[in-house]
């Protein structure tokens, strides 16, 4: 719809500018920490339990916390609030790189740190859900959004190797301190940011705050449709992801299969971006919603013994799905959420995948050993499947519209004398929004 929507045109808005590259550093270093993490916390300990207690600690943090970080960034300055949980996160990441270097830290020193950084995760994250329509012109929304996923996507991918490498070659201590140099210099960009805050309603009150944020996802089935589904999926993500490797070893004769569906993820995540980019769609969901089942194939090509190339292009269209529909229902809720709400809202839909994702994990053993890794794969994949697909019954969901296509074809008077007006953003709390 116009050339505003091809290219990189929202990376030329400087405010957008620094908040892409300010997302993309701090996920760099989020995507270190696992790694980092493992290897300091087993080099200290030998004990994996430990390290469980320390990673288990981290992400209880973060999912306690969520929703109060949701009502933080819609009381606050957005910039304000991302620049104080990245500070925190930089500041303890330095203590534990330190204390690595210099000294033998105890396991509840690094359980204390690592959960004061879990809790500053969960502040971070609802902010910069609803940092991006601040910064962004209207029209390039989508792509804006594109381009962060696509930059975390690659995050994930580079910052285990580099952490890996770090490890082999210098050390955990050293990995450690990788994350809290590129934390610092997302924190150079974010101060650099200048953006207008809009009047919001004055609430003193957490628990009314918290509910408003309810109150407007329950009023939108388009939206509490959507995290329903994508709930249930992350829990069947999280299987996948243990049963999946597991699944390489024993039918592929070992890891290579596996990596290279992985890579393959990397692949169709950067062509899901490009192409959603100029995807622009008045009822997008009809279009998103299909391209995110095509995910749910790839369990059911490793449990069925697929030759190795179809595992990897079934990676990469899955990878295509899943990005292309995360950006879209990111775009839909930036445009209908009401602003001063966003946060809140998103911190709802946050809550669920960090709920359930590690359910999945614990549980993956449990069921294999039962159905086996075939049999389980081939569950989850097509359960997957169906729990997407199911929301194209949804009325609401194939009906919610793109403001911005509805907007572009008014002022070009493609409408007709029949055509619907644009839909104002954070009206028709009902429906399609």
């Amino acid at each position: 719809m116009g050339s505003a929507n091809h290219g990189l045109a929202a990376l030329r808005e400087p405010n957008f500018r620094r908040l892409f590259l300010a997302q993309t550093a701090s996920a760099l270093g989020n995507a270190l920490v696992p790694v980092a993490i493992a290897f300091a916390v087993l080099d200290l300990t030998g004990s994996p339990t430990a390290l469980g207690i320390v990673l288990g600690t981290r992400a209880a943090a973060q999912l306690l916390f969520i929703l109060a970080g949701g009502v933080i960034a819609d009381r606050f300055p957005r910039r304000a609030v991302m620049i104080g949980a990245d500070a925190v996160r930089c500041l303890t990441g330095a203590t534990v790189a330190v204390l690595l270097l210099v000294a033998h830290p105890s396991l509840w020193t690094l359980v204390v740190l690592f959960g004061m950084d879990g809790i500053a995760a969960a502040v971070f994250t609802p902010a910069a859900a609803g940092m991006t329509p601040a910064v962004v012109s209207r029209p390039h929304l989508q792509q804006a959004n594109m381009l962060q996923a696509m930059a975390l996507s690659a995050a994930g991918i580079a910052g285990p190797a580099i952490a890996g490498t770090l490890v082999v070659t210098a050390g955990p201590g050293w990995a450690i301190l990788a994350t809290a140099a590129s934390l610092a210099a997302g924190l150079v960009l974010l101060a650099r940011i200048r953006v207008a805050r809009p009047p919001r309603p004055a609430d003193p009150h957490f628990l009314h705050e918290l509910r408003q944020g309810w109150d407007e996802l329950r009023g939108r089935t388009w939206f509490w449709a959507v995290v329903l589904s994508s709930t249930a999926v992350n829990g069947l993500i999280g299987i996948y992801m243990v049963l999946g490797p597991q699944a390489s070893r024993l039918f592929y004769g070992g890891a290579t299969v596996w990596a290279a569906a992985v890579t393959a993820g990397g692949i169709g995540a950067a062509l899901g971006g490009f192409i959603t980019m100029r995807l622009r769609r008045r009822h997008p969901l009809r279009t998103a919603v299909p391209l995110a089942a095509l995910y749910g194939l790839l369990p059911v090509a490793f449990a069925a013994g697929a030759p190795p190339a179809v595992i990897m292009v079934v990676s990469v269209l899955g990878s295509v799905g899943a990005l292309t529909f995360g950006g879209v229902f990111q775009t839909l809720v930036q445009q209908h959420i009401p602003e001063h709400l966003l946060s809140r809202v998103s911190a709802y839909e946050w809550l669920g995948g960090l709920l359930v994702y590690p359910v999945g994990l614990a549980l993956a053993g449990t069921l294999a050993g039962l159905a086996g890794v075939r049999t389980t794969l081939l569950w989850v994949g097509g359960v997957q499947v169906a729990v997407v697909l199911v929301l194209l019954l949804v009325r609401d969901v194939r009906n919610i519209r793109d403001v911005t296509v509805d907007r572009v074809e008014v002022a070009a008077g493609r409408g007709g004398a029949g055509a619907a007006a644009p839909a104002v953003v954070g009206e028709g709390r009902h429906g399609s929004g």
